[in-house]
């Protein structure tokens, strides 16, 4: 059966064009079709640059996919409008095709240890890796999570060298400190990397990795309605709370590509500034698209966001004033409840004004 795509492709030629533009197509696809399936029938109409490869990587929608998923996955998370582009827009050259001379250039901190042969194998299997973290949108130096991966194997391998790799791996400028989280980044994450990763991030950094269990949500009378509100949601993805919750409540929920963007919490420990940048873009994201205020998860989030929130607009050099509330205080105010002091809205930093 075919399935109706609409698509805006990224096109640019650095040797031609000063900005990227985006060409519209119509097109289909069926069930088992892959995104290399998808990117071949697109250049049977118009030829544009990608590699035909299996592991090769794009962005679509804003998620991080590879050539080998599905398109029926990526229409199920998000739509059947898609927006693809290049894994790295800022490293782009031609189309979908990317410089990657900064994947290798952090390959350096390794040749001690690895062979020409072996990095040019870690290039084929971990670019995807690299080019998928948020770390690199904040600080470019970054070392990368290819090589924290490579660290691990080499770790694993040599174990009489941990002490020296970990060490390698730990600058408090631009090392593991700043890896950030990419669940609900990339569709079908690669658990045995993601977890690689913690295992040595949490020796680094003495984070501790905890199950949260969420709160069950449960709107049982709609008092207080929020007409004509926009609300926006951090690091929620209870779909059941939107519905009955925010929708419910006759408000407008605002969608912003930020909203399960990790904070790197962790990172305070060696630089506060790094986490106030990432919240600053989650924060100025949702409040550039008309957001009254922003509903967050958890009481980390709702602590840097509300009691930062003057650091964090220093950082970013720009006016924020969005109030910030818990999920647990916006069901109270929605299931009627109108005291500050019961909700602890007098304990907030950025004044809530359509409740004072």
């Amino acid at each position: 059966m075919n399935n109706e795509l609409l698509v805006e492709l990224f096109r640019f030629n650095h040797k031609n064009d000063y900005l990227p533009y985006y060409k519209k197509y119509k097109t289909t696809y069926n069930t088992n079709d892959t995104i290399l399936d998808l990117l071949n029938n697109l250049y049977e109409n118009e030829k544009f640059s990608f590699k035909k490869v299996e592991k090769f990587g794009i962005k679509i929608n804003n998620i991080f996919v590879r050539t080998t998923d599905l398109v029926e996955d990526i229409v199920n998370a998000t739509s059947n409008e898609f927006i693809i582009e290049p894994v790295s827009s800022y490293r782009a050259i031609d189309d979908l095709t990317i410089n990657n001379d900064d994947f290798f250039e952090k390959l350096a901190i390794f040749d001690k240890y690895l062979s020409n042969e072996q990095k040019e194998n870690y290039a084929q299997n971990l670019q995807f890796e690299y080019y998928s973290s948020n770390t690199l949108n904040v600080n470019k130096e970054y070392i990368g999570d290819h090589s924290i991966l490579i660290a691990s194997d080499i770790i694993k391998t040599n174990p009489e060298l941990k002490n020296e790799i970990i060490q390698l791996i730990s600058d408090e400028n631009n090392g593991i400190w700043y890896n950030t989280s990419k669940d609900n980044r990339v569709l079908n994450i690669n658990t045995e990397y993601k977890n690689q990763i913690n295992t040595l991030l949490q020796e680094v950094t003495k984070k501790q990795t905890t199950s949260q269990i969420d709160e069950e949500i449960t709107v049982d009378t709609v008092v207080q309605k929020f007409t004509d509100f926009n609300i926006a949601v951090y690091d929620i993805t209870d779909t059941q709370f939107l519905e009955k919750s925010v929708l419910t409540s006759d408000a407008k929920y605002i969608h912003i590509d930020s909203k399960s963007d990790d904070l790197a919490l962790h990172s305070q420990s060696v630089n506060k500034t790094f986490s106030y940048k990432i919240a600053g873009n989650i924060l100025l994201e949702a409040k550039d698209n008309n957001a009254d205020f922003i509903v967050v998860k958890s009481q980390d989030a709702f602590k840097l966001f509300d009691n930062k929130q003057k650091e964090i607009e220093k950082v970013v050099g720009r006016e924020i004033q969005l109030p910030i509330i818990t999920i647990q205080q916006f069901n109270h105010i929605v299931n009627g409840e109108k005291n500050l002091v019961t909700l602890g809205l007098k304990n907030h930093k950025v004044s809530v004004p359509f409740l004072q």
